[in-house]
């Protein structure tokens, strides 16, 4: 008898969300929230990579931050405008 173990998901990131995270580790640290969404930003990545989920990061991200994992509002503000999610939907403009 073997012990069989299922592998978990493979995790990588598009070219696009790499770049986007090096972007922010650049910036964000001279902002006036940065450091705090910098460690965001840490936690999220790191919650991606220990989740078992087959979601790409963005569409993961998308789901921690409405799940309300984002501590701070500045923070979540930032985080949901990076990642698109404070647009202003057609019929409001």
């Amino acid at each position: 008898m073997t012990n069989v173990t299922a592998l978990a998901p493979r995790k990588s990131m598009t070219q696009p969300e790499r770049k986007l995270l090096q972007v922010l580790a650049q910036e964000l640290p001279t902002m006036p929230a940065g450091p705090t969404v910098l460690a965001v930003l840490l936690q999220l990545v790191a919650s991606w990579m220990g989740s078992p989920s087959p979601l790409g990061f963005e569409d993961f991200a998308k789901g921690w931050v409405q799940q309300g994992n984002v501590k701070g509002a500045a923070a979540e503000q930032l985080l949901r405008d990076v990642l698109g999610m404070n647009t202003t939907p057609k019929g409001d403009a």
